[in-house]
């Protein structure tokens, strides 16, 4: 994509206050800029000017006493409740009016600094609860995203698809609208199947799945462990992440990759930024596993950092920093990878040893036991069965929550499946 994101990408989603959190360590933020202004494009750009801003605009609906253009509003553009969020109700996506206030807020996103737009309820499933007469359809959406997506590139801003999943399983060629996707509930609903396409094209997904409904029930609850959710969202290589219902500056990403900031470096800081940490050659572009990120850490040294900070631009420096800070909260050793299945024992142990984890408690005979993989691992299933193994521990430093357990489970999985024997 020529915004410079990537399958992957590490992501920060901030909608509640005036004043966003910019020190989670995210390639992509998404904020609500009518509330932050373009204060909050600065802020969070301020010590990472390469990071991407998605800024949100609710555009099927109206949240009243809150938006300073609701006086543009007609009687006739606002229709029934909006369920689930009062003091919301929906807007007639087919006035002229409608989509001349959207147009006036995509050009003020654009002029306070905005490199995408997230178009919250552009896919609503009205039947017939919208209040308007006809009541909205299929057909008026696809036409409004058809318009939105337009205007927004013409802007020269990349466009989101919020949710909307079901339009692309009748309609895939609908994709081609957008440049990314935004999914909210799709492990807690089931349908993250519904965005692969987005990920085959080579195009993002972030997602989203919730702890808790929200004080009005807007937001579908997780049913299992952070951790499962955690799991189904890497298994479609979407960039998950796991929030509270207001959408405040917590956050537990599912699986922060760490070179993730590295790929919206420039060229020259990106080969500055390797002269100094030679080992990233070896895992760059692809997705590292918890043995790579180990091995890597173990050459990342703050003296290093202050090379970079002194030769290589403030960009590179900033990721310098930010590997630093990542290697601290890990908290692990280096561990060897690999050569060949004999070495799969080895590895498992490698793990279970060097890793702050409850899996170590958990799976505490692994370092008793020697040369018998199959053993290994299915005692290891055993214990994801029991939902022993599979226990998250998140260490936080500030605002950023590493989730270990989650980095070990499918390290190990990935260990058993090599050596032949898979879940």
């Amino acid at each position: 994509m020529t915004w410079g994101v990537q399958v992957g990408a590490s992501w920060q989603w901030n909608l509640s206050g005036e004043h966003p959190n910019a020190t989670v360590p995210a390639m992509v933020y998404a904020i609500d800029v009518a509330s932050t202004g373009a204060a909050g494009v600065q802020a969070v750009k301020a010590d990472h000017p390469n990071r991407k801003v998605i800024c949100y605009v609710n555009i099927g609906s109206l949240e009243l006493g809150s938006r300073e253009d609701e006086p543009r509003f007609h009687p006739s553009d606002l229709g029934g409740p909006y369920p689930g969020w009062p003091d919301e109700v929906y807007v007639n996506i087919r006035s002229k009016n409608v989509r001349n206030i959207m147009k006036d807020r995509f050009k003020a996103m654009k002029d306070a600094g905005c490199d995408a737009i997230e178009p919250d309820n552009m896919a609503l499933d009205y039947k017939g609860g919208d209040g308007f007469q006809p009541p909205l359809s299929d057909e008026d959406n696809i036409s409004y995203m058809e318009w939105f997506s337009n205007q927004i590139h013409k802007l020269g801003m990349k466009v989101a698809s919020k949710n909307g999943g079901r339009y692309y399983v009748k309609q895939p060629y609908l994709t081609e609208l957008f440049d990314f996707a935004m999914v909210e509930e799709c492990a807690a609903r089931g349908n993250c199947q519904q965005y692969d396409m987005f990920i085959h094209a080579g195009k993002p997904v972030f997602a989203t799945d919730y702890l808790d409904a929200g004080e009005t029930g807007g937001c579908v609850k997780i049913t299992g462990s952070v951790n499962d959710a955690c799991a189904t969202m890497n298994s479609h290589n979407f960039s998950g992440i796991i929030k509270t219902c207001d959408l405040t500056d917590e956050v537990i990403q599912c699986n922060h990759n760490l070179l993730s900031e590295y790929s919206i470096l420039s060229k020259q800081d990106q080969e500055c930024l390797a002269s100094k940490f030679p080992r990233w050659g070896e895992f760059i572009p692809k997705q590292v596993t918890l043995s790579d990120v180990a091995s890597l850490c173990k050459h990342i040294k703050g003296d290093e950092a202050q090379g970079v900070v002194k030769k290589c631009s403030a960009n590179a420096a900033s990721v310098a920093h930010f590997a630093i800070d990542y290697c601290t909260n890990l908290n692990i050793k280096n561990v060897p990878r690999p050569s060949s299945n004999s070495d799969a024992v080895a590895e498992l142990v490698a793990i279970a040893k060097t890793t702050t984890l409850s899996t170590r408690t958990c799976w505490a005979s692994i370092p008793t036991v020697s040369g018998d993989v199959k053993a290994l691992c299915a005692e290891f299933f055993d214990g994801l069965k029991t939902n022993c193994v599979d226990r998250s521990l998140n260490i936080t430093e500030g605002t950023t929550r590493v989730n270990l357990g989650l980095k070990a489970t499918e390290a190990i999985r990935k260990v058993c499946k090599a050596a032949g024997f898979p879940e």
